[in-house]
């Protein structure tokens, strides 16, 4: 049995949580998912059921962190899932970025840092090619050269990149946070809460891994 109250408030370092079941048709998606992980959580969820609850937005109602799990509980006919409602413009929570670095497949380590070695330009070339011109940056840098690539729509630019990018070995996701400047890498365009909430409440959501959230709690579900 799953001990969880309806609503449980509490106070951690000037923020307020708020921890209840929420019906899920009320939330509001900013990401898209990956199917291969949503199948493996619906197994893991019959299996020993929810482990933690999701993070959500209580103004909005958006998901911050729980995509995949909210997915597998609507498949399994699931419509109240627990959840963390907090403020996601507090400074608390942050906002960070996935990156694709360039990693040589079958090569040793100590080759990644030889200054010698760049994106190549087949690669380079095929992301340029799925890309238009605009007003939002996205930076491809090498070891020798930078190339800089401008959209628009911040939302548009991040589907042309995951078309371009996410089927080539070679370019790999790594969280910003984690990325130590010793490998040539493309940029994702820079992000902010605002535009996140902007495009979700208008229904449209980014690629799978492009926001990567920050948050200084996390609550288990008990069950006995």
């Amino acid at each position: 049995m799953l001990v969880l109250q309806d609503t449980y408030v509490t106070e951690r370092r000037d923020m307020r949580i708020e921890l209840k079941r929420i019906r899920i048709s009320k939330l509001i998606p900013h990401e898209s998912t990956i199917e291969e992980r949503v199948r493996e959580l619906i197994e893991s969820i019959r299996r020993t059921g929810l482990q933690e609850p999701i993070i959500v937005d209580s103004e909005t109602y958006m998901i911050i962190d729980g995509h995949h799990r909210v997915e597998a509980c609507k498949r399994l006919g699931i419509t109240k899932i627990p959840a963390l409602l907090v403020n996601y413009l507090d400074d608390d929570i942050e906002l960070r970025r996935w990156l694709y670095v360039y990693k040589m497949r079958n090569e040793p380590i100590d080759k990644y840092y030889q200054n010698s070695m760049e994106i190549p330009t087949r690669i380079v070339q095929k992301i340029l090619y799925n890309l238009r011109p605009g007003n939002v940056e996205t930076i491809i840098k090498t070891i020798r050269s930078t190339t800089k690539i401008y959209h628009d729509n911040v939302n548009e630019m991040y589907w042309l990149l995951h078309e371009a990018i996410e089927n080539i070995p070679e370019l790999s996701k790594v969280p910003e946070d984690q990325y130590d400047g010793t490998l040539p890498v493309v940029y994702t365009p820079i992000i902010f809460k605002q535009i996140v909430i902007y495009y979700a409440k208008m229904g449209k959501v980014f690629p799978p891994k492009t926001t990567r959230h920050i948050v200084p709690y996390s609550v288990s579900l008990i069950r006995r």
